[in-house]
């Protein structure tokens, strides 16, 4: 994990004045992220962050200029722009220090008339496990869904769903686990907060 592009590590809250101030990312306003503007860390301990949409925001007529510089592993051998043909999530964490209790997360964001459509939600998680190589980190897996919303058993079907064919595919979960949370992007949101306690919660609003 230490020779892949992108990558950026996010300290934990300073504390000043008594207060906790979170970490913030600049995130490109783009329509493959719901045009969300930052990314805010609240989080307590060191973070990995991985910005794999960096491949879907490439300049075609500048390849050569990376959208996040701040990101780049100068060491790396593998990475997102060059290494990946497949479909990625937009984003993956973790604790720098990765242990089995706070299990990893990755997101991805889709647009809500498709979420019914859980073969390529599964597909995008597949491709990023292993590109990643973390299936044994059992990640949570985030899916941001932004537009009009759908509403009633449609979401709960698709999360029910993807939950059964992940646990399908990966032997490292085991049947109590909780995977997939799909988690609605409200109308006009502007920052995605990443808070951490015992696990990762996200929300953009």
């Amino acid at each position: 994990m230490t020779k892949i592009c992108p990558q950026k590590i996010i300290r934990a809250a300073s504390i000043t004045t008594g207060c906790a101030t979170p970490n913030t990312i600049q995130f490109l306003e783009s329509s493959n992220t719901a045009n969300l503007k930052r990314i805010i860390c609240n989080v307590p301990e060191p973070i990995l962050l991985r910005l794999l949409v960096c491949k879907e925001e490439k300049n075609t007529e500048y390849m050569e200029e990376c959208p996040y510089p701040e990101h780049i592993n100068t060491d790396a051998t593998k990475k997102v722009c060059s290494d990946s043909d497949k479909k990625l999530a937009q984003i993956y964490i973790r604790h720098e220090n990765y242990n089995n209790i706070a299990r990893s997360c990755i997101i991805a964001f889709i647009e809500g008339k498709y979420i019914r459509e859980t073969d390529k939600l599964l597909e995008i998680y597949q491709n990023t496990i292993s590109w990643l190589d973390i299936a044994q980190e059992k990640p949570y897996f985030y899916v941001l869904s932004y537009g009009e919303p759908l509403f009633g058993l449609t979401t709960n079907d698709a999360k029910k769903n993807i939950n059964i064919k992940i646990k399908e595919k990966f032997n490292e979960y085991q049947k109590g686990d909780e995977i997939c949370n799909i988690v609605p992007v409200e109308r006009k949101a502007e920052p995605l907060t990443i808070n951490c306690g015992n696990k990762f919660s996200i929300r953009a609003s």
